[in-house]
């Protein structure tokens, strides 16, 4: 086994001389490698730009995941180890049935190999678009989020981001046919016409099997968190009980005996009672989830009409809701 690091970089824009440059020496195991390193690498870049935006935003989101959410935290880390697990298996897959239907198609040399070190390789597609991706979207969750899109949900922007996250998708996709559709060309010795039909016949048949065999049990695993003994809906129904009551009496304290570990029922009984009795201080005692204590003093500013505390948010999208809607005169639909 010996990848060539400096090949990866020609794989992006001159796949053919890549490939042929490696082809003697490339082996399975660089293919598995590749691929393993490249999903792995793209989801820890992609999560945690995730994490320090909604931080960045004053969501806190993340923190409370992993405070009050235990078993949830541990289904997130499994579809991420899921997400990786068939990564590797979708590029053996491929570059196996590749190889077969280069040779039952176009009389191709069938080149198990090759043509799976060859995909490991192209795999430097996805992660550069996973990259590409996770930072137009962090950046546009941004402006996203701080722009007045609550009271005008399908504004110009917001189509022309959208817009421009479907062009890279389509781009991404074009570059990953013409380099993995090379990969197979030059392992199985094919013309590249004939490599690339290969390749996307044998990626679509590969990801059809895969999502059937990995959403079954997932859906299992969430039905258990849901459902089972002590899952999500467990205690859902007493949790709303008891906060309708506390929200009917302006009794805070029965929020806090609130058993909620799944969710954040606690928190929303809290601003429930605090818009009932309109005492903006009840809302710091949210301190989980940053977003609802910020949601919480917005109500009460847009109920009240003033303006002043709506300084006291930290997230940026609730911060413009709340000056747009607690200025007199100004019209929401919140």
């Amino acid at each position: 086994m010996a990848v060539s690091l400096n090949v990866i970089p020609k794989v992006l824009y001159r796949p053919g001389e890549a490939f042929e440059s490696v082809k003697e020496a490339t082996t399975l195991k660089d293919g598995i490698l590749l691929a393993f390193v490249f999903a792995a690498a793209g989801l820890i870049i992609s999560q945690t730009v995730s994490f320090f935006t909604t931080k960045s935003m004053g969501f806190g989101a993340y923190d409370a995941f992993f405070k009050n959410m235990e078993l949830l935290s541990f289904l997130w880390i499994v579809i991420i180890i899921f997400q990786i697990i068939a990564a590797v298996v979708s590029v053996i897959a491929v570059g196996w049935l590749s190889a077969k239907l280069a040779k039952s198609l176009f009389k191709g040399v069938e080149d198990v190999q090759r043509t799976v070190g060859f995909l490991g390789y192209g795999q430097v597609i996805s992660f550069v678009f996973v990259i590409i991706n996770t930072v137009i979207f962090a950046g546009f969750l941004k402006d996203f989020f701080s722009s007045s899109f609550y009271f005008f949900p399908f504004s110009g922007n917001f189509w022309l981001a959208w817009g421009v996250l479907m062009l890279v998708e389509l781009i991404g996709l074009v570059w990953m046919i013409y380099v993995n559709g090379t990969a197979v060309s030059v392992a199985n010795n094919i013309k590249f016409l004939e490599g690339a039909v290969t390749y996307i016949i044998s990626a679509i048949a590969v990801g059809i099997v895969l999502w059937i065999i990995m959403a079954i049990p997932m859906m299992l695993l969430m039905i258990a968190v849901m459902f089972g003994e002590g899952g999500m809906m467990d205690n859902m129904a007493d949790a709303m009980n008891a906060a309708e009551i506390a929200a009917e009496e302006g009794d805070v304290s029965i929020c806090y005996d609130i058993s909620d570990p799944w969710g954040n029922m606690k928190e929303m009984c809290i601003m429930s009672v605090a818009e009932e009795t309109n005492n903006v201080s009840l809302c710091y005692n949210i301190t989980d989830w940053v977003m609802y204590r910020d949601f919480c003093i917005m109500a009460i500013a847009i109920d009240n009409k003033n303006s002043t505390l709506c300084g006291e948010i930290e997230t940026p999208m609730y911060r413009k809701q709340c000056e747009m809607g607690a200025t007199p005169g100004n019209r929401t639909n919140s």
